[in-house]
């Protein structure tokens, strides 16, 4: 099951699994130069590379042999592809073999994802709800829909979902001040992974 998940796997994503590992183990400079540079320091400071030999290690036989042939079955498909999806011919370069290492460093780059949303989320209401009206702040930031409802139940929301308080939005750009760009650009959730594949994108 797991070699035929990892083919699977990267026949349909084969340039984001390649990209994530690389990501995570600090080596996006390699294909894309100085604007890699910063975010493969920040990277190489966390040391998620060595984590994921370490782990891989100390893994039981029968965990690591499920990575082990998890990477057989990628391997496979690299190894009897004709082609390789578009990035590939874009970027002038061949993916390398996948590793049981690979599949924890792309874990670890999931953690740390996870946890960088939650932070910015914080610091995304932290700044909303001193310079925005509070029913403006509600009704951006519900914590329900009609999918979630369908999978908590009867759980009880504690930012439901609120009709358009159309009255607040006009008073608070109304009275919008000059500095308001200023305060907007203190909160930035631009992915680098996302800028990487649009600027691959402008390229003719």
């Amino acid at each position: 099951m797991p070699r035929a998940l990892g083919f699977i796997m990267v026949r349909d994503r084969l340039f984001q699994m390649d990209l994530m590992r690389r990501k995570n183990a600090g080596r996006l400079a390699v294909l894309f130069g100085q604007p890699g540079v910063k975010r493969d320091i920040n990277t190489r400071t966390y040391g998620f590379y060595r984590i994921a030999r370490t782990v891989v290690a100390k893994l039981p036989y029968e965990h690591r042999r499920i990575l082990e042939t998890y990477a057989e079955g990628v391997n496979n498909y690299l190894d009897n592809t004709k082609a390789l999806p578009f990035e590939f011919t874009l970027l002038n370069y061949r993916p390398e073999p996948w590793q049981s290492e690979d599949s924890i460093l792309v874990e670890l780059g999931m953690f740390d994802l996870l946890i960088a949303w939650a932070e910015q989320e914080e610091r995304m209401l932290s700044v909303m709800e001193k310079y925005l009206p509070a029913a403006m702040v509600a009704f951006l930031t519900p914590d329900t829909d009609p999918f979630t409802e369908s999978l908590s139940g009867s759980a009880e929301s504690l930012r439901s979902a609120l009709p358009i308080p159309v009255a607040a939005f006009e008073k608070a750009l109304a009275k919008r001040p000059q500095a308001s760009q200023q305060s907007a650009n203190a909160v930035q959730l631009r992915d680098f992974m996302i800028q990487i594949l649009f600027e691959c994108k402008q390229i003719d």
